[in-house]
């Protein structure tokens, strides 16, 4: 600033070292600083121009700018250029790739987005969806799906947040977009008999993105998994690739083809795509290495496990029973592939979660019981520390007397209980006890 009341004194350099450069005024680049020779930032030639060269906040224009005036007006001509910038600044530093997605669910980020989705419902040509396509919606799905944004930890958040507005109100907004989506992919060449005209990078790109961006808004939103729209362009997304089975056989399709078989497993669509390979043959089958998996109630090999082991979980005691807890045998628990599944689709998936859930809630209680009733049956067994490592920490009171037993609306089924009092505390104080 040029002032210095230490004058000859002062123990800090008044001569500016030319190796040291001081971070440039931004707000004066942009022509709006207000601080005039009193702003502590650099406003020399050379920081002006490395200011330029680093930072994408230097220009009116920028994609960003708009983000934080968050304006929730329409953009109108400039919405594509909107988002061909964001696609540019999340592709660049780590800081402003961050910023730019924070600012995306901000409110004027959202009316972007809302803008953009909005443009769908206006009537007009192929030709005139095919550049809203190219110029907005496919930059917007390359911007959500960069490997950037999707291994930041911080964003997960807010991109969960962007694939909720693109879910909207019961799911209508992501059939909307998808639908016109489909639509303009099934105009597309990804396969010709003649091979004149081969499958272009483009329609590539436009087809492993708008299946990436699906199955990521289906793996986020549990409800869409149930939404009649919704599956019907998983099953149009899974036809566009068996009526292209030989191109889309290639390597390049690949990553779109894994997007694909997730879609089908969440849906339950219960067909695989054609396994097509143009390469040469290889001789023999490889080997795969899969553990046997025992299947509940009557589908089990060697049958029912006890008298609540069903295959119809509305068949299934929520309390156990006292053959079940006798039992030696390991409950049945689906696990997360859904081709071990005995059931298919939407009943598979209400059937794991509820076997699972039952199992945290009364699994402990189960097996603790399990283990004092064998320890009653043969008091002279001592309980390995592998056993006790297997169940949960519990306390066993005996000469237990029911003194109360009452059912409220709101709390349910109250038991009040007495016993006496363990051995060890009873010559102790009153003080010593409630330690």
């Amino acid at each position: 600033m040029g002032i210095c009341n230490k004058g000859d004194q002062c123990t800090y350099a008044h001569v500016r070292d030319q190796s040291f450069k001081r971070k440039g005024c931004t707000h004066h680049a942009r022509g709006r600083c207000k601080r005039g020779d009193k702003c502590t930032y650099s406003r020399l030639e050379e920081d002006m121009r490395e200011l330029k060269l680093t930072s994408p906040f230097t220009t009116k224009d920028n994609s960003v700018e708009a983000y934080r005036i968050a304006r929730t007006r329409p953009l109108g001509i400039a919405t594509p250029k909107f988002w061909q910038d964001a696609l540019k600044l999340v592709s660049g530093d780590t800081g402003v790739m961050q910023e730019t997605i924070t600012l995306l669910v901000s409110n004027g980020g959202c009316a972007r987005i809302l803008e953009l989705v909005g443009q769908i419902f206006l009537p007009g040509s192929d030709l005139q969806f095919s550049r809203i396509f190219n110029m907005q919606i496919l930059p917007f799905f390359k911007t959500i799906t960069h490997t950037n944004v999707t291994t930041s930890v911080i964003l997960v958040s807010r991109l969960m947040t962007i694939y909720n507005i693109l879910y909207g109100p019961d799911g209508e907004r992501a059939v909307s977009l998808f639908a016109a989506v489909i639509q303009y992919l099934q105009t597309l060449a990804f396969n010709n008999e003649s091979r004149a005209t081969p499958t272009s990078s483009a329609s590539l790109e436009a087809l492993e993105m708008s299946v990436a961006v699906f199955e990521k808004l289906v793996e986020v939103n549990t409800l869409a998994q149930v939404h009649d729209g919704l599956r019907l362009i998983a099953e149009t997304l899974a036809l566009i690739f068996e009526d292209n089975a030989e191109a889309t056989a290639s390597v390049a399709f690949q990553p779109a083809r894994r997007h694909i078989r997730r879609l089908q497993q969440r849906f339950g669509l219960g067909h695989a795509l054609p396994q097509i390979f143009t390469g040469p043959a290889i001789a023999g089958e490889s080997a795969v290495f899969q553990l046997a998996r025992d299947r509940p109630g009557k589908l089990s090999e060697d049958g029912p496990r006890h008298d609540n082991d069903h295959v119809d979980i509305r068949q299934i005691s929520i309390l156990p029973t006292m053959q079940e807890i006798q039992s030696s045998r390991s409950e049945y628990l689906p696990s997360i592939d859904s081709r071990e599944w005995h059931l298919p689709g939407l009943e598979g998936l209400f059937d794991r979660q509820f076997r699972l859930l039952r199992e945290d809630t009364v699994g402990q209680l189960r097996d603790a019981t399990k283990t004092e009733l064998e320890r009653l049956q043969d008091p002279d067994t001592s309980i390995t520390y592998k056993q006790k490592c297997q169940t949960a920490r519990t306390f066993v009171y005996h000469d237990i007397e029911i003194v109360k037993l009452a059912f409220d609306t709101f709390s349910g089924m109250e038991i009040v209980i007495a016993f006496n009092q363990p051995k060890e505390l009873q010559h102790k104080s009153t003080a010593q006890r409630r330690e």
